[in-house]
């Protein structure tokens, strides 16, 4: 399967097609998205829901004292009852700016977590043609994880099978638009191959729109009873490695950027768990950005 490190190779071996943000707009991307995580923790402490900086944000937090330096996003984790509930009732107290797009949210899914996107923050003019643009945060549900390891197997591969029809379906409904993956992937001999093989796929389960399937993929997943440990499916690399619950909650304050943010329990635990040698910087060629912008993007073909 081609990954996102080899993708991000291929786009910066041609940067007559694609173009990584500038160090400007790096700096007022990750500006922004630390103003939308700070409204949104404000938005959780006053109706009494648990949230804390994690994945990368959680690294940038202890290791840099804010954003790691050519990181754009920010990622948020919520325990998954605390996530249901935003996601079934409290998504009507956000401010009327805020879009919550999630499987079963209020607005289409675009990943297997929520993104929440503010529509008065971009760096694109044609955001308020749509919030899509603008700049937006991931949350991601720590769901609990099994105690019978054997069933978990089961219900793993019947969520990836899930994960596969709603990727491949959107790649099908996607086809004749030129995105930055479709792009990317062509421009080499195996890529083209998955991507002709992905297609045919997704024709196969084109019978339900992409959003749908992410609608059922999160239902799937989600209906397991507390046991201890955590583990969040839209990582794939934590599925057979779940955490220690005491490692995440309840989440403490830390620093970032200079302004107050909640983090996991243990932070440096969780990031051993999550990262091992997480003190360690990456050599410069493994330094990504997650943003690259098509040149020309709004051609078609």
């Amino acid at each position: 399967m081609v990954g996102f490190e080899e993708l991000y190779r291929v786009m910066s071996a041609h940067p007559d097609l694609f173009t990584p943000l500038s160090d400007s707009d790096l700096k007022r991307v990750q500006s922004l998205s630390l103003e939308v995580y700070l409204c949104f923790q404000a938005f959780c402490q006053e109706h009494g829901l648990t949230v804390m900086l994690g994945g990368g944000s959680v690294l940038g937090a202890i290791r840099h004292g804010g954003f790691i330096p050519w990181d754009d996003d920010i990622d948020v984790f919520m325990p998954r009852a605390d996530y249901d509930v935003l996601l079934y009732s409290l998504y009507k107290e956000l401010p009327a700016n805020m879009y919550l797009c999630a499987p079963n949210g209020p607005y289409k899914a675009e990943k297997r977590h929520a993104v929440l996107f503010d529509a008065t923050k971009s760096i694109n003019e044609d955001c308020e043609s749509d919030y899509r643009k603008c700049i937006g945060i991931d949350i991601f549900p720590l769901e609990n994880y099994p105690s019978n390891s054997f069933i978990h197997k089961i219900k793993w591969s019947f969520y990836l099978l899930i994960c596969l029809a709603a990727t491949t379906t959107r790649l099908w409904h996607d086809r004749k638009i030129r995105t930055t993956y479709n792009q990317a992937v062509t421009l080499f001999r195996r890529g083209r191959i998955e991507y002709k093989l992905r297609l045919l796929i997704g024709s196969f389960f084109s019978f339900l729109p992409y959003n749908k399937w992410l609608d059922i993929s999160d239902r799937f997943i989600s209906r397991t009873k507390p046991s201890g440990k955590v583990y969040i499916p839209s990582i794939f690399g934590s599925v057979n490695n779940p955490v220690n619950s005491e490692v995440m909650l309840p989440p403490i304050w830390g620093v970032f950027d200079g302004v107050q943010v909640l983090l996991p329990h243990n932070p440096k635990g969780y990031l051993e768990y999550e990262y091992g040698d997480w003190w360690v910087l990456p050599p410069i060629e493994k330094r990504r950005q997650h943003n690259y912008e098509l040149v020309n993007d709004e051609d078609k073909y």
